[in-house]
């Protein structure tokens, strides 16, 4: 963390929930966490641990009436987000900040033209004539490594491969230069050189502009290699948090070491298994008392009943679990 400079965006105690016919499903369940101008940060965890709840609940896009923010702060510049209007936000998303979906196709208009969907925003929120946004766009198709990018602005998403629509999803969210960046799996249907080109570019972003970036993947290599701070997060709750190093190094949490024992790596034998984390995520709708991870931890114990709190394992690396120190032996 940046202790010279405020924070960009901060998160306080955020409660994200749903109303559903078996009951109320806390989705992102009292998360906070700050980023500061120019960092990268991962978000790292399992499908359905809140790390898109967590993404939606910054840009405001919870779907209503079923899903709420029902308690917390999102500061942005020190202005809480969630008492704007939607015209307000309007201003703020895709100029301000930024997102980059999951799902490329059903994010994209499937009726309007990659120019219109591409030129939309920077007409809007940079005021720039209809030439002058075709001319970006075309840069920014160049900048995403999109062939031949003048041919691409005619086409409609379904005319594009899963590749080409990520790419163009890309392109969409750094058009307007915003200050933060959050990319929900920004790489997932790119083949490996592209996915190179992609995140090199979003790093360069951020170091020559001070923009901010919200890494969520399931890759932990991507983290490793492009985030300075990992949030870890398990059933709507951060459970660890700490410098990349620290965390890749020497965990806290014994399902952040199952996280990373289930990663290939080069200097394995050709026979060595992968490490499982065992059993499954917990139902949000109906979570075990105490620690949700540990019907699958190995080292739970009595202690476990009772909820652990974020607590201090060194100056930048926090941990919920009431025994990590025991982490050291494995």
């Amino acid at each position: 963390m940046n202790q010279l400079k405020s924070p960009l965006l901060k998160i306080e105690n955020l409660q994200t929930q749903f109303k559903t016919s078996e009951g109320i499903i806390k989705a992102a369940n009292n998360v906070s966490f700050e980023i500061y101008p120019g960092e990268i940060i991962g978000i790292v965890g399992e499908s359905g641990c809140g790390k898109s709840v967590t993404a939606l609940s910054i840009m405001q896009l919870i779907p209503k009436p079923h899903g709420e923010i029902k308690e917390g702060q999102i500061l942005y510049r020190n202005k809480n987000i969630l008492d704007l209007n939607e015209k307000e936000m309007q201003k703020l998303r895709g100029n301000e900040i930024s997102i980059i979906f999951q799902e490329p196709m059903t994010s994209l208009n499937p009726v309007l033209n990659i120019e219109k969907q591409l030129t939309e925003q920077m007409l809007l929120h940079l005021g720039l004539r209809h030439k002058e946004a075709t001319i970006k766009a075309i840069e920014l198709l160049e900048i995403v490594g999109m062939p031949d990018p003048k041919s691409i602005l005619k086409k409609y998403p379904h005319n594009l491969s899963g590749g080409m629509r990520q790419r163009i999803m890309i392109a969409m969210a750094i058009s307007c230069n915003p200050k933060l960046i959050i990319a929900d799996e920004p790489t997932t249907s790119l083949d490996v050189t592209i996915q190179a080109q992609i995140l090199e570019t979003l790093k360069s972003i951020c170091k020559t502009s001070d923009t901010a970036l919200i890494l969520i993947t399931h890759n932990l290599g991507i983290i490793a290699r492009y985030a300075k701070r990992v949030i870890v997060m398990y059933a709507g709750k951060i459970i660890e948090e700490g410098n990349a190093i620290d965390i890749y190094h020497s965990p806290k949490h014994p399902y952040t070491l199952g996280l990373l024992r289930s990663v290939p790596k080069l200097n394995n034998s050709y026979n060595t298994k992968l490490e499982a984390i065992p059993g499954n995520p917990p139902d949000l709708n109906n979570l075990p008392s105490g620690c949700s991870f540990q019907s699958r931890c190995f080292l739970a114990n009595e202690k476990c009943n009772i909820e652990p709190p974020m607590t201090a394992v060194s100056e930048q690396h926090w941990s919920a679990c009431w025994n990590h120190t025991e982490l050291n032996e494995h």
